[in-house]
């Protein structure tokens, strides 16, 4: 069993772009000329993301055996210094503007991952794109509990999984009820089936209906209630497909082109973070008539800006962050061994 996948990480790079794409594609929206363009599928990267993760989680729990406390810790120190570096920021951009009405008891609930109405009414964190890293904190515990059964691990996080998704109406709010939650069991199942050796023969074949599947909703619309069933299943697809196709035939790293795409892709939490920030800023910036004159042109160039923004931001903040929370955490485990 491979220590990395490198096709994932180049999907990581893939995903966090998609989310780029929809977000430049949203502003562009807000003009009056743009309001017939369907900017609805770039929000398919999210779905990959939790596909993904998914795998990923499981993948590297079957390598390291980690304790259920251990690997929250290990998450949590992996997922929020970078991410409560952008909350700071966002909330002194706030400021500055005499826009920021959050409340403390807010405040607190975004830090720790808890789903919490803003001011506006919207279940929300202070940094919008934390809704996200709400679910996977959800994934995350829920995951843990299943560590404590270690025989059948991955069973036992499948039916707590589910049974919350269907009782959460019941018990917590709304929130946790979405059936996009399904994207972490698809990319568990996508682990369990690849660790145990199903292979598929012509991956390519796979690859490319699920890559079919996945652009049919960029023609359509449809209820984003079942964004896990037109997002989520080729999103799977595509994840399997891949890692099977890299079993097939390995990778090295002397091809520049490929080793950018994975430098992409190990930067796609620092671009997923930043990103909105360099749009904003260049709406800001540069009147709506130019960014429209040639729609194709804007997009690209913002696009790779943002691209270019993730790799120094990984580079200069979260790898140096990387360091110190792994210092800390080796501080903690000392500390009570």
């Amino acid at each position: 069993m491979k220590s990395q996948l490198k096709l994932i990480q180049i999907l990581r790079g893939v995903a966090a772009s998609l989310v780029v794409i929809h977000h430049i594609l949203a502003e562009l929206f807000k003009s009056w000329s743009l309001q017939n363009i369907n900017i609805g599928f770039g929000r398919s990267g999210v779905d990959l993301f939790f596909v993904i993760s998914g795998f990923v989680i499981l993948y590297s729990q079957k390598q390291s055996k980690t304790k259920p406390v251990v690997f929250l810790l290990k998450r949590f120190f992996r997922v929020a210094p970078l991410y409560y570096f952008f909350t700071i920021l966002a909330i002194i951009i706030f400021i500055s503007l005499n826009d920021y009405t959050e409340t403390i008891s807010h405040l607190i609930k975004s830090l720790l991952f808890i789903p919490s109405e803003n001011s506006k009414g919207i279940i929300a964190p202070i940094y919008g794109l934390g809704w996200t890293l709400n679910y996977e904190f959800y994934f995350y515990l829920i995951f843990a509990v299943g560590l404590l059964f270690k025989r059948n691990m991955s069973a036992i996080a499948y039916l707590i999984l589910i049974f919350i998704l269907i009782f959460s109406n019941i018990f917590f709010i709304d929130f946790y009820s979405n059936l996009i939650c399904l994207e972490f069991i698809f990319g568990m199942i996508c682990c369990e089936l690849y660790i145990k050796g199903y292979q598929v023969k012509k991956p390519i074949l796979l690859f490319l209906f699920g890559l079919i599947l996945y652009l049919i909703p960029l023609f359509l619309e449809f209820n984003l209630n079942y964004r896990f069933f037109y997002h989520g299943i080729p999103s799977a697809i595509i994840l399997y497909s891949l890692v099977c196709f890299e079993d097939k035939k390995p990778f090295n790293n002397k091809n520049k082109i490929f080793n950018m795409l994975l430098k992409i892709g190990v930067s796609s939490y620092s671009l997923y973070l930043v990103h909105p920030f360099l749009i904003q800023a260049v709406f800001l910036i540069f009147p709506i008539e130019i960014l429209e004159y040639n729609i194709f042109t804007t997009i690209l160039v913002i696009t790779i800006s943002c691209l270019i923004s993730g790799v120094i931001t990984f580079n200069l903040i979260e790898s140096n962050l990387t360091i110190v929370t792994k210092k800390l955490l080796n501080t903690i485990r000392y500390v009570k061994s």
